[in-house]
């Protein structure tokens, strides 16, 4: 295509060609001449298509109404009528991505494959659901994802359910969920920000279907929506595809969308806050006082990239000024803040948890002070040097997790253009990077902080406070609330509230019609690679230290991971491993200060990081490998220096300041806290399995509740006796790391290996030699059965069991097995007909199986929907075109792009598994083979396994009461 400003294409006008250097693409902005809505596409050579919409949606109340209609219009639409399309495609496509998203002022579908005829698919599949959904004409779509009153036949209790309702009662829940979403409201309260547009669960209730309706046909016209592509596609037949079928058939419509601008304090302004505990915990060193700023404006880039490095510097480095300086002087234990930059007028955040209420004005002025002394004093050189470093290294290396590329840089996009601003402001920064270091010489970040922070009169104090049944006294007041109305209620105003419950339950309960699934796209097994990407691996030997060497571009990064064996303790001590991975970097060494150590790693590497996990052993359940690793990453060039720093690290780490390690576990201690609350999903799986598998044990102690406990116990003995916590710390580290226990991993290009091989002496050299016995984890087992006690509103309900011991194998088709139960039985059962915000099954190649519900309102229904798998598995029934279509989905889930590093980590578990490459192609052909008759007969599989009734439930107090029968033990998760 040649780019030239000002052509026609399919109805778009090219309005601007920019290179864009630093992401190696080329912007192209166009205006669709009929509706003015705007298209960015990013062309380059990357072949995972991203395509999104964007509408803007600023919310005028907290109802959620922008959050209910995400889910909604992926409900069915106009063309593709089936009742979940979005599932189907969970089920059916090669998607990279698929998801829908809510931020706080504009709602974002986007979708990515790296399959052309997919691409379209989904591209046709998400627009016609966002200009044309079924919404309109079925009620039940809003009832079933936003809200609806049923009456319970058990109680006659009238009763609110809805998928949206209960995500966001699991929300509001976790006391840190809470008060981060206060910030934004308590700065911003005339604004759209002043509410929540993912919705309260208070308010929910309040939004009427006609709200509902309006508020889409309000916002959701193609005037009122940037349409975002990027990737190697043919940019001239996807206008051409978007113009044709879509936005043709659309006329320029104004929206008042604008996002209004909070005029600022001239004062100080305070909210006071509370959340629900047990009648048997402790009030005292639970109360949270946030301090919140306004910060500038979003388009101002370089204030932006300022605050990005400063929030680094004073509250999220391992040498954080502000945060490392509140702890040591006493008045705080556990601090924590962000910089949120993604809104109209972004905010810094600083929130001080585990005090009294009664420490507020002391707490807010020993920050004060500390900011004041930076003011006056200065930030080291070298710190900021470091802190500038690593967000240009973060910048270089684009890694973004499982998220592709395309779909941050449209996320970056729209946070300027969606403001009146340049589109392309946020995809090249080296040059204000540049800027911000010269200015960082001569007190530039300090002024910052003197003027955004000291001097800010627009600014808001949070403090929340702990009360004793809070969580019951508002389940009782929302009962009361409930028998109320219902009192108010006309026996045909009662009865016209069973009919619509039951005419939800009915479109629940019917399956799409043949019609109906056929409007769905499809693609053809012929679509689909039929081998696995060849991740190569090869085992070198590097002066007797075994070396496994990825080969692959990495744009001059290296990724070098020390891999110990960590059977070289004793199983007892298997937790101290887990603690050295959290404490490592974060204190002192023999010749050098923490704050010392994190400056240099940060000049001279991309970072390195510290972590315990375990290897499975292929097609044994008993058998696996723990491990401690070090992961560090640099440039080329530097790898001398990332091995100096890596080896300074694991020999030369000091564990004498003990009160040092005391803030670093209250702290851990804290965020876990805080993580069991909002993923019990995950605790309760790796509670369950634990029960009946070393390797699920083992991962419990080092990752779940069982690693939670450790840590209230390791803050009690560093209080009392730190001198054997140190000793026990220093004779784990002195085991783990020895020369004779190291397995390296090595990532760049086939040339760069000399690199390694030229600094692997100094590892050498530092390692300790003594020889090394490997101990036994053989854990003994028992099985719990635990009801874990939260203060949350909702559920999260675990059921596991094994297959292996049963004299059962892993085979491919498992993961086709696990595509259909989640994307039909379980999400009709436990999401869609339950309420629950998500539910899965995982079938793992070790041998495991385990159900797991995420922000459920039920508990015994959803133990009863997964014991109904084998029913269901036994009367199943599929088309030879329903199981391409399985087949088609699971490919979709091992397809999926990754970066360097995330490839090699891969290549080293298929590794130590004694997993092969040929293995891995026998397994995609199993997959690809799958019949309806195997996964039938896997209903013996699955009534095997949940024999063993593994069960774990973390949620509300008294519904896990109220099913005590099923428990063994009910405790108090905290």
């Amino acid at each position: 295509m040649n780019y030239k400003e000002g052509n026609i294409l399919s109805g778009f006008r090219l309005d601007s060609v920019t290179e864009l250097k630093e992401i190696n693409s080329i912007g192209l902005i166009f205006t669709h001449e009929k509706t003015q809505a705007k298209l960015i596409k990013l062309v380059n050579d990357d072949d995972n298509k991203v395509f999104a919409i964007t509408f803007k949606t600023p919310p005028e109340n907290s109802t959620g109404v922008p959050h209910i209609i995400e889910h909604s219009v992926l409900c069915g639409s106009e063309k593709f009528t089936s009742k979940e399309p979005f599932v189907e495609l969970l089920k059916g496509s090669l998607n990279t991505f698929l998801n829908a998203l809510t931020f706080s002022d504009k709602t974002m579908y986007p979708i990515a494959s790296k399959n052309k005829k997919d691409f379209f698919n989904l591209m046709d599949v998400y627009l016609d659901a966002v200009l044309h959904p079924n919404l309109y004409k079925e009620k039940e779509i809003f009832m079933q994802e936003g809200w609806h009153y049923e009456i319970d036949e058990t109680t006659d209790e009238l009763k609110i359910n809805g998928v949206v309702y209960n995500e966001m009662k699991g929300v509001y829940s976790s006391p840190d969920s809470i008060i981060s979403r206060e910030a934004s409201t308590s700065l911003y309260p005339d604004t759209t920000y002043g509410v929540d547009s993912g919705g309260d669960p208070d308010v929910i209730p309040e939004l009427t279907y006609d709200y509902f309706v309006n508020f889409h046909k309000k916002y959701y016209h193609p005037s009122n929506g940037v349409i975002f592509l990027y990737g190697d596609g043919d940019t001239e037949e996807e206008l051409a595809f978007i113009h044709e079928n879509y936005l043709k058939n659309y006329d320029f419509g104004p929206v008042d969308s604008e996002i209004t601008i909070q005029e600022p304090f001239n004062e100080e302004r305070k909210t006071k806050l509370s959340y629900g505990i047990s009648e048997q915990e402790d009030e005292s060193k639970k109360t949270y006082i946030s301090l919140n700023y306004s910060i500038g404006d979003t388009l101002d880039k370089e204030l932006g990239l300022s605050f990005e490095v400063l929030e680094y510097i004073l509250l999220t480095a391992n040498n954080a000024i502000l945060k490392n300086r509140l702890i040591d002087s006493g008045v705080a234990t556990v601090v924590s803040g962000r910089y949120e930059r993604g809104i109209k007028q972004p905010y810094l955040n600083i929130t001080i948890k585990n005090t009294d209420e009664e420490n507020e004005r002391e707490i807010i002025s020993k920050i004060e002070e500390i900011l004041k002394d930076i003011c006056k004093n200065g930030i080291s050189e070298n710190f900021i040097t470091g802190a500038i470093n690593r967000k240009e290294f973060e910048i270089r290396e684009a890694n973004f997790g499982g998220y592709p590329k395309g779909l941050i840089y449209a996320i970056r996009i729209l946070e300027s253009m969606l403001y009146g601003g340049e589109a392309f402001l946020n995809l090249e920064n080296t040059e204000t990077i540049d800027d911000i270091r010269k200015k960082a010489a001569n007190g530039y970040l300090e002024k910052l902080i003197e003027d955004y922070i000291l001097n800010n009169t627009h600014k808001s104090i949070i403090v929340m406070t702990p009360e004793k049944g809070l969580t019951e006294k508002k389940e009782n007041d929302l009962k009361a609330k409930l028998k109320k109305i219902k009192e108010t209620l006309s026996s045909d105003e009662l009865q016209r509230i069973k009919d619509e419950a039951e005419k939800l339950n009915k479109r629940q309960l019917t399956p799409d019609t043949k019609e109906q699934q056929d409007t769905i796209p499809k693609l053809a097994i012929e679509d689909i690679p039929k081998k696995v990407e060849n991740i190569e691996l090869k085992e070198v030997d590097i002066k007797g230290i075994k070396t496994l060497f990825t080969p692959m571009f990495t744009n001059e990064i290296a990724y070098v991971k020390l891999i110990f064996d960590g059977r070289t303790i004793e199983k007892e001590d298997a937790q101290y491993m887990a603690l050295l991975s959290f404490l490592l970097g974060k204190i002192n060494t023999k010749t050098k200060t923490y704050e010392e150590l994190t400056n240099d790693i940060n000049m001279s590497t991309g970072g390195i990081s510290y972590s315990t996990r375990s290897f499975y052993k292929k097609g044994n359940m008993e058998d696996f490998t723990p491990v401690f690793t070090m992961a560090g990453k640099a440039l080329s060039s530097k790898i001398g220096e990332l091995v100096k720093l890596m080896k300074e690290v694991a020999i030369e780490t000091s564990f004498e300041d003990t009160n040092r390690i005391l803030q670093i576990v209250r702290d851990l201690r804290s965020r876990y806290q805080m993580a069991m609350v909002a993923s019990g999903n995950v605790i309760g799986a790796l509670r369950a399995i634990g029960y009946i598998s070393k390797r699920g044990y083992f991962e419990d102690l080092i990752g779940g509740l069982g690693l939670y406990n450790f840590l209230c116990d390791m803050q009690k003995a560093l209080e009392e006796n730190p001198k054997e916590v140190k000793e026990k710390l220093e004779s784990v580290s002195r085991k783990i790391f020895n020369i004779n226990n190291l397995t390296i991993s090595f990532t760049e290009e086939e040339s760069k290996l000399s690199l390694l091989e030229e600094n692997i002496d100094v590892l050498i050299d530092g390692l300790n030699k003594e020889g090394v016995y490997l101990k036994d984890y053989d854990y003994p087992l028992k099985k719990l059965n635990e009801g874990l006690l939260t203060q949350s509103n909702v559920n999260y309900v675990v059921l596991g069991g094994s297959y292996l011991n049963k004299g059962f194998s892993y085979s491919g088709s498992m993961r086709v097995l696990n595509t259909i139960l989640n994307f039909d039985y379980l999400w009709n059962k436990v999401r869609v007909e339950g309420g629950a915000y998500g539910v899965r099954i995982n079938l793992s190649k070790d041998g495991f199986i385990y159900f797991s519900s995420y922000r459920d309102p039920n508990i015994d229904k959803t133990f009863d929907a997964y014991k109904k798998t084998v029913e269901y598995l036994k009367s199943f029934n599929a088309t030879d075109e329903d199981m391409v279509k399985y087949i088609i989905g699971t490919i979709s889930k091992l397809d999926i792009p990754s970066n360097p590093d995330s490839k090699a980590d891969k290549a080293v578990s298929d590794y130590f598994a004694g997993v092969t490459y040929e293995e891995l192609n026998k397994e995609r052909e199993e997959i690809l083979k799958t019949s309806e008759k195997q996964i039938k007969d896997y209903y013996k599989v699955i009534g095997e396994a949940i024999r063993d009734n593994s069960i774990t439930v973390v949620g509300n107090e008294n519904q896990i009461k109220a099913s005590k029968d099923i428990f063994d033990t009910i405790v108090n998760l905290f």
